[in-house]
């Protein structure tokens, strides 16, 4: 069984960033797990962070110009390159355990996706005020 307080004292004790916790439906998953759930709740905090940033992302295409969207595909490029290796050392699972790879990875990877998915919500109200 996962200890959700181990969990919760490795990602702080590894610095990552107190926003990643503040998942409303993550923290509330956490609560209502009654076993090896962390993992599943990080993983589904993966998934709507992931469509959230789709959505922006789709968003973003209809509201620029040709030359604009261009340049922020070639951005959007770049960023899923950064994306595919961030918090991957959590892969490490000699240096961190299988538990953080499982459940603090994730996390971590979900919260990378939030800024960029808050990003781009930027972008969008710069350009279409």
């Amino acid at each position: 069984m996962i200890n959700k307080r181990m969990v919760f004292a490795v990602w702080l004790a590894l610095g990552l960033p107190a926003t990643g916790l503040a998942d409303v439906l993550y923290d509330s998953c956490l609560r209502a797990d009654t076993g090896d759930g962390s993992g599943k709740c990080a993983r589904e905090w993966l998934n709507r962070a992931e469509t959230t940033m789709q959505q922006q992302w789709e968003r973003l295409l209809l509201v620029t110009e040709a030359d604009t969207r261009a340049r922020i595909v070639a951005e959007q490029q770049a960023w899923q390159a950064f994306r595919a290796d961030a918090c991957q050392f959590y892969a490490d699972t000699a240096a961190f355990g299988a538990e953080v790879q499982e459940t603090v990875m994730p996390a971590c990877i979900a919260n990378v996706i939030g800024v960029r998915a808050g990003q781009l919500r930027d972008y969008i109200r710069n350009i279409d005020p």
